[in-house]
């Protein structure tokens, strides 16, 4: 048995009871969709590492860590506040 983690693609609740936070990533098992959290997800990969079920929990991650990597890069990285400046004084 292999367990697929999907990527949640619209904003929904964690299905864990009295959960508020929103769901990272689901996965169909016994034809329900079951949403996880980021916290609810690690739980649950140990739980299924316990019974040595296969998941893509690799793919998953990188995912996670790519997507950190961007929210993380220099404010303005893009564009060089001080040279718009510059161009927008010199445009009057």
């Amino acid at each position: 048995m292999k367990v697929i983690f999907k990527i949640e693609d619209d904003l929904t609740h964690c299905s864990y009871e009295n959960c508020k936070n929103n769901s990272a990533v689901y996965y169909s098992f016994d034809g329900r969709k079951k949403h996880l959290c980021r916290k609810h997800f690690n739980d649950e990969i140990d739980v299924l590492n316990e019974q040595s079920i296969e998941t893509n929990v690799d793919e998953i991650n990188n995912y996670f860590s790519k997507v950190k990597k961007q929210k993380n890069r220099p404010k303005n990285s893009c564009l060089n506040l001080a040279d718009f400046n510059d161009y927008s004084r010199y445009s009057k």
